[in-house]
């Protein structure tokens, strides 16, 4: 990836003995739901990839560049004020997230030994390169708390300006908490949480990346495009030209522009869209400026046109100094016409509220992006729509009988442990939630000695193995195996019926007279010669 050639690469190269390989961690955080029609399971699911895969190839979701390291906990605490459970939740995420790495970091200071696919060895150091994760998550992970940006010093009112502020170092953040930590104790919780919102901390006295060699949180959090770019042009770009057109006349226009094929058609418009996907967020993006400039105020197109190229330079997948110039060239034209936003009315909040204020995150973000290109690559490289996907394909899709899951009502932690396959394939889990007082009916079809060799002790419910149901059938002696089959295994999957068919047995003339099938027999005969 660019990250191999960008002037942080440089740096930690020049920190690292000579010789060794530099393995580039990629990692990824996204509060999800990991059930589909059938509860509301969330978690933090914590995917893994390496820089060192070209961009090309890290960027094809079939490429499933991303792994699942373990889904971490979204716990509910008991405690009355909201900020406080807030506080511990994050506490809960660095602690969780401090186990699951630490051999990663253990590698990134003293280096491990690693065989390449032609089995050369090479003396290796894991450090973070990048960590994936949209605002919230980044301001949590970066241990910051309040209106604050997760990358530079600047407060709320400070979003709007237009230069980049001093960055939100380590050491700086280290030296809060010490500060902290040594005129408050850790077990009085809100005289620790008064003390940290004076620095603008969330509370989190032992970050995760505290003993990660090299760990900049300023650095690993990059810009990227699906929320720093896409989300920002949804949320405001568009607002502001639904504003200054008015809902029915842009929705009329939209509906005018002639269907292509590989673009979304607008029939009714985009002034009520809901759930808007990233994909949608382009197809607007093709035509929305056409679309509003005669009857937006010019000034308002103005500053949003150039915004809108702003964020189009800097997805770009090969950028040079003179791209860079460009690309500083329109962030400060829109910070020079933005004021006729405001003055228009167009920018406004909840319940038609005119905003006299730029306290816009993803606009303070925006200056952080050329500092991050020239430190990291392109900001292409960084995509969220990868791990989005991988939320899919690594989540929501585990049929590993290697994971072993454990359950609560709201929250999931699965842990990764390989078993022997032979035991028991399937037992995916234990749960520790609440009994539920219903038990699956498909068991009461199995013989009871079949029953028998399929649980396990200390669990709430019964768990029926299908593949020792089936071992077990198979070395029956003919006669004796319950009739209808309810259960078959091919290779790595069994399969249940778990119904009571209301035909049993019948013969073939049963059959012909019973469903009307006069030809019945015939067919059977030539299927069968």
């Amino acid at each position: 990836m660019a990250l191999l050639k960008s002037s942080f690469h440089i740096f930690l190269k020049s920190a690292l003995p000579r010789g060794t390989t530099l393995l580039g961690t990629i990692l990824s955080l996204d509060k999800t739901c990991i059930t589909a029609l059938s509860g509301d399971c969330v978690a933090h699911p914590l995917l893994i990839s390496l820089a060192n895969i070209h961009m090309a190839t890290w960027l094809k979701s079939s490429s499933n560049t991303f792994l699942l390291t373990a889904l971490l906990p979204v716990p509910k605490f008991v405690y009355k004020n909201k900020r406080m459970r807030g506080m511990l939740q994050d506490q809960l995420v660095h602690h969780c997230l401090n186990i699951i790495l630490k051999l990663l970091k253990l590698a990134g200071q003293s280096s491990i030994m690693l065989s390449d696919p032609i089995g050369h060895s090479h003396y290796c150091f894991t450090v973070l390169a990048s960590y994936i994760a949209d605002t919230p998550e980044a301001m949590m992970l970066a241990c910051i708390g309040g209106k604050t940006s997760p990358v530079t010093m600047a407060m709320y009112k400070e979003f709007g300006d237009a230069f980049q502020h001093e960055p939100q170092t380590r050491s700086k953040t280290l030296e809060q908490l010490e500060i902290i930590c040594s005129c408050t104790h850790l077990d009085d919780l809100k005289e620790f949480f008064c003390e940290v919102q004076k620095f603008c901390l969330n509370g989190v006295d032992k970050p995760f990346w505290l003993d990660w060699l090299l760990a900049e949180p300023s650095q690993f959090f990059m810009p990227e495009s699906l929320h720093h770019i896409h989300k920002e042009f949804w949320d405001h770009d568009v607002q502001w030209i639904i504003l200054a057109v008015g809902g029915s006349e842009i929705d009329f226009r939209f509906s005018l522009i002639q269907p292509t094929t590989g673009y979304r058609h607008f029939y009714a418009g985009i002034s009520k869209l809901k759930q808007v996907t990233g994909h949608c967020h382009r197809d607007v993006q093709q035509s929305i400026i056409a679309v509003s400039t005669d009857a937006a105020p010019p000034g308002v197109v103005v500053a949003v046109r150039t915004l809108m190229h702003f964020c189009y330079l800097v997805q770009s997948p090969c950028i040079d100094d003179k791209d860079l110039g460009h690309i500083t060239v329109a962030l400060d034209k829109f910070h020079v016409n933005k004021h006729v936003i405001i003055t228009a009315g167009v920018h406004q909040g909840k319940g038609g509220k005119v905003i006299n204020n730029w306290q816009i995150l993803k606009l303070e973000l925006m200056q952080n992006i050329i500092p991050s290109i020239c430190n990291s690559g392109v900001i292409a490289q960084w995509s969220a729509d990868v791990t989005e996907h991988a939320h899919i394909t690594e989540v929501k899709t585990l049929q590993d009988p290697a994971i072993t899951t454990i359950t609560t009502r709201k929250s999931v932690v699965i842990l990764i442990a390989p078993i022997n396959r032979s035991e028991d394939l399937g037992v995916v889990g234990e749960e520790i939630a609440e009994e539920d007082e219903e038990i699956d009916d498909d068991m009461d079809d199995f013989p009871a000695e079949l029953l028998s060799s399929s649980q396990r002790p200390g669990q709430p419910h019964p768990i029926t193995s299908y593949f020792s149901i089936t071992k077990i059938l198979q070395e029956k002696e003919i006669g004796s195996v319950p009739i209808p089959l309810h259960s078959f295994v091919v290779r790595c999957t069994a399969l249940n019926l778990a119904y009571d068919p209301s035909i049993k047995n019948a013969t073939v003339n049963e059959i012909t007279i019973m469903f009307g099938l006069p030809d019945l027999r015939l067919a059977i005969a030539d299927f069968l010669h």
